[in-house]
């Protein structure tokens, strides 16, 4: 976020400003559209880490899944099918 900021600072610094054709010019060997692809990348991951610990640890209300739930949710969907599958071959 420091070094992007610093291209921005460079950028209108010198006058220029920041538009869409100079966002790829690499100014310290950073340039402005790498810093927001990084920006992307940690929202998304850091997302994806907050819906994981919120279904891993423990809270007052609602199920608390095995750290491992991701990886059988597959597995369970298909168990799932074959106990309704059985359940009406048995009726």
């Amino acid at each position: 976020m420091q070094q992007l900021c610093a291209v921005f600072g460079n950028l209108e610094g010198s006058g220029v400003g920041l538009t869409f054709s100079n966002a790829t010019e690499t100014i310290n060997n950073y340039t402005y559209v790498t810093g927001l692809v990084m920006l992307l990348v940690s929202s998304v991951l850091f997302t994806l880490l907050g819906f994981y610990l919120d279904r891993v640890l423990p809270r007052t209300y609602g199920e608390r899944l095995g750290c491992c739930f991701c990886f059988t949710m597959c597995c369970r969907r298909q168990q799932v099918q074959d106990e309704n599958e059985f359940d009406l071959q048995e009726s």
